[in-house]
């Protein structure tokens, strides 16, 4: 009898448990990402496949980017409660008196570069006087471009410079000598179309930046915090998950990108890696020297026009 009655209480305390596990309610936020659904976010597709975010308390519902959407303006309106955005629009932001801020780096270096067919000879900035080269202006490949230019002094006058959108066919056609892009993705297209190409990146000419990081308002980092904390942790959980374990990313990826070729989305991985785990420092972490030189940049080049410290533009309190 004392048996049954202990198997009962056992039964019913077990009952209990798994019920207000059931119950428990989760937090849910929205993430803008900053393009289209690619190996780009890999983190945050891992964390949501592996339960990261749920474990932490989340549900999180990733939005898909592209040229409709603005991550930060959706971030600053409301809308979402996260963003992955360029890090230098979150400077030029930041100048405008916005009140948003970087809760953790993703790419440590930035995959911005421009790229011309290898037959063109084009090996280098300096080379590209006389040539027709693709811009996007207002994006973070124009704000590279300009920088490295007159970091070389080399003159835009002596340079034709063209508006271009995102298909290629010019590229391929030689319209356009040079074109701006980022090395995890439209080189790798290029190349995968069967012409090779020579690959220049501003940080061999002076000019380093950032690039994807985490954003939200200072709102949310003040009022918000566990919310934050537990979103961060769990993304860079996901992308540490990502680096150890390319081939399952991948599969996780093609979930996502349903429009691209696994091929590309591999290369697109492989190409990140080295871009976001450095090794100099551990994921996410952001460093004061270089949000400095990205100020500097974006001054001297007339980009921002106010002062912008540093304390406004990162925090590293949700990292690790």
């Amino acid at each position: 009898m004392r048996r049954g009655l202990i198997l009962l209480l056992i039964i019913i305390f077990l009952t209990a448990c798994a019920t207000t596990k059931t119950t428990i309610e989760l937090d849910n936020v929205d993430v803008r990402l900053k393009w289209l659904h690619q190996a780009q976010f890999s983190g945050n597709y891992i964390a949501l496949d592996k339960g990261f975010y749920e474990q932490n308390g989340l549900n999180v519902s990733l939005k898909k980017g592209g040229v409709d959407f603005s991550s930060l303006q959706e971030v600053l309106s409301g809308e979402s409660d996260f963003g992955i955005v360029g890090a230098d629009d979150l400077i030029v932001a930041i100048s405008k008196g916005e009140p948003v801020k970087a809760v953790a780096v993703i790419y440590k270096l930035s995959p911005v570069c421009y790229f011309a067919l290898k037959e063109s000879g084009i090996k280098s900035p300096h080379d590209f006087v006389g040539k027709k080269i693709g811009i996007k202006k207002g994006s973070g490949t124009f704000y590279s471009y300009v920088s490295m230019l007159e970091y070389l002094n080399i003159n835009r006058n002596e340079i034709t410079e063209v508006e271009i959108a995102y298909d290629l066919t010019s590229f391929y056609n030689k319209e356009i000598d040079v074109w701006p892009g980022f090395r995890i993705n439209e080189p790798n297209t290029a190349m995968e179309n069967g012409y090779e190409v020579e690959i220049i990146g501003p940080e061999d000419w002076g000019v380093t930046m950032y690039a994807d990081v985490i954003v939200t308002t200072v709102d949310n980092i003040n009022n918000n915090p566990k919310q934050v904390r537990s979103f961060v942790e769990a993304t860079l959980k996901g992308w540490q998950y990502a680096i150890e374990n390319e081939e399952e990313t991948v599969d996780i990826i093609m979930n996502y990108a349903i429009d691209s070729s696994r091929s590309h989305q591999q290369n697109m991985l492989a190409s990140s890696i080295p871009l976001i785990h450095t090794g100099d420092s551990r994921l996410g972490v952001m460093e004061p020297k270089v949000w400095e030189n990205m100020i500097t940049i974006l001054s001297n080049n007339n980009i921002i026009e106010t002062e912008v410290k540093i304390e406004d533009i990162f925090t590293n309190e949700f990292v690790g």
